[in-house]
């Protein structure tokens, strides 16, 4: 009973996390404009992501600090198994992360991404995209850096799926550096993860968010990875292709798949 409990105790918290980032993220808006707004923006989420993380007892390890320079912009890009990598990544550094408009529409993430200050993308419109670039680029030219997950979608962690490529190039058009990252989740309640336990905490497909959710704050401790690895160097004559080719390349070499 006392399990139980708690674990609905951790999602009360939860919610009320996510309610005070809609209320205060809304809020910002009257105050804020423009790059003092997404500044302001992403130093909040920073703060309830590292509340949110202790709540579920998420224990963040990261490997590779000295890659990410300080005052330099980064478009970083990532392998992605779950809503939790937002968590993971804005408890680090404050970041503007790169969305898509399916999880704006979701009942419960679109409100809190988009309080958060998330940037959509609609990859089935090129009309849109070439807008929704622009906006990058011109957050990365203000000194924002951003994230975004190539695979276009959460995975179960058997593979790195092929990078889409559409939003490598605001790096190139703003003249900054990709930052390749990798998330490795290594112990779910004190055991490896592997094949058999890894849906407690990868979240894909037709999962459904509030159970996924419930199902987490049951969970005693989750460790997880989080590596950052040597920055890629772009330039006006930078190709993209070659540029994905890098990126997914450097991520696939040091992720490794769940046994």
């Amino acid at each position: 009973m006392m399990k139980l409990i708690h674990q609905y105790w951790k999602v009360v918290v939860i919610g009320f996390l996510m309610m005070w980032m809609v209320l205060i993220g809304n809020l910002l808006r009257l105050i804020f404009s423009g790059d003092t707004l997404r500044s302001v923006r992403n130093h909040l989420v920073q703060r309830l992501a590292r509340v949110a993380l202790a709540v579920l007892g998420v224990q963040l390890k990261v490997e590779g600090e000295e890659n990410w320079r300080s005052r330099q912009t980064y478009l970083a890009v990532s392998n992605h198994l779950s809503y939790l990598d937002i968590l993971l990544f804005a408890s680090v550094r404050p970041l503007c992360f790169v969305s898509t408009v399916e999880v704006k529409r979701t009942k419960i993430l679109g409100r809190l991404t988009d309080a958060a200050g998330c940037v959509y993308i609609d990859r089935r419109s090129r009309e849109n995209l070439a807008a929704e670039v622009g906006i990058i680029s011109k957050a990365l030219k203000g000194g924002h850096s951003m994230i975004f997950f190539p695979e276009g979608t959460s995975t179960n962690g058997s593979s790195v799926l092929p990078f889409k490529r559409p939003l490598f190039a605001p790096a190139i058009e703003a003249g900054v550096p990709v930052l390749p990252a990798v998330l490795q989740p290594t112990e779910i309640n004190g055991e490896p993860v592997t094949a058999a336990n890894r849906d407690r905490i990868c979240w894909y497909g037709d999962m459904e968010f509030a159970p996924h959710l419930l199902a987490l704050a049951g969970l005693r401790s989750v460790k997880i990875t989080l590596k950052l690895l040597p920055e890629i160097p772009v330039s006006a004559a930078t190709s993209r292709e070659d540029l994905v080719q890098t990126a997914q390349s450097a991520i696939s070499k040091v992720f490794q798949p769940f046994p």
